[in-house]
């Protein structure tokens, strides 16, 4: 999303921009005669506000192709944050997303047939309570069922998360983002 300072340096650019095409067409249909331009921009070019102004649009530019090409933070957005496992008159106890996260992919990766798995936990706010949906791509191994494979995943995701966190009925929504001959590397792994 794009702040204020980007749009309020977006609307300097265009109207310098808008200003500088004026005078170019001007110039070019002969509205602003040459001895008027030619005096104009003799004086223009022996001023420091000149370089000033331009070094400032160059800055100014500079920031808006930075901004362009910057990667936005709405795509990672379920990865922030803490969702309430409990809360009573004590308190409440608080889990982080990418701990949710870490455990969804641990427990897919683990799935006999799965070679890779990304995971995505995001909350909903609703009026009452807050709900977690879990996004999960997986690529798996070409010798195995599919509708089978998402079931077991499914059903091993739900026991641990009941296990762990006591959540009930997280919604798993599970995308085979690719299959592969790949042999399954099965050896243990230390984190």
């Amino acid at each position: 999303m794009m702040g204020f300072l980007n749009r309020f340096l977006i609307l300097l650019l265009a109207i310098a921009t808008i200003v500088m095409m004026l005078a170019v067409l001007g110039v070019y249909t002969g509205l602003i005669p040459a001895a008027i331009w030619q005096n104009e921009l003799d004086y223009m070019l022996g001023r420091y506000e000149t370089v000033s102004v331009t070094v400032l649009l160059l800055i100014i530019a500079l920031r808006l192709v930075v901004v362009a090409f910057s990667r936005t933070k709405n795509d990672n957005e379920g990865y922030k944050g803490e969702y309430v496992i409990s809360k009573n008159t004590n308190g409440e106890v608080n889990i982080a997303l990418p701990t949710i996260n870490a455990l969804v992919t641990k427990v897919a990766v683990e799935t006999l047939g799965v070679r890779e798995a990304v995971s995505k936990v995001k909350l909903t706010k609703n009026a009452d309570n807050t709900d977690m949906v879990i996004a999960l791509s997986l690529v798996v191994g070409k010798e195995v069922n599919v509708a089978s494979l998402t079931a077991k995943v499914t059903n091993d995701l739900q026991r641990q998360l009941k296990e762990t966190l006591s959540l009930d009925s997280v919604p798993v929504n599970i995308t085979i983002s690719g299959i592969t001959d790949k042999p399954a590397n099965r050896e243990k792994r230390v984190h």
